[in-house]
């Protein structure tokens, strides 16, 4: 059931619908707090949404959890461009 959460919560993000996008987000890592991929797709929607501090808390999670995932080192590297930081 957590899958079906966040796909949709993607699909949310996908037509801009961040605050949708958000909560479906959350609830998809209430359903499977052991798994990166809700955190990931947290962070997605913070980051789109501007909210830097809170995309990159829900990041070092999934990064806790996957250190080598590599959707959630992307979202790392975007997360760092929108900061204006190297590395």
């Amino acid at each position: 059931a957590w899958n079906l959460v966040m796909v949709t919560s993607m699909l949310r993000r996908a037509q801009g619908r961040l605050e949708e996008a958000e909560a479906l987000a959350r609830e998809a890592c209430r359903l499977e707090p052991g798994h990166p991929d809700p955190y990931i797709t947290l962070a997605q929607a913070l980051l789109d949404g501007g909210r830097l501090d809170e995309a990159e808390q829900s990041l070092q999670v999934a990064l806790k959890l996957a250190p080598t995932n590599g959707s959630a080192l992307d979202v790392q590297s975007k997360l760092r461009a929108r900061r204006g930081e190297r590395r």
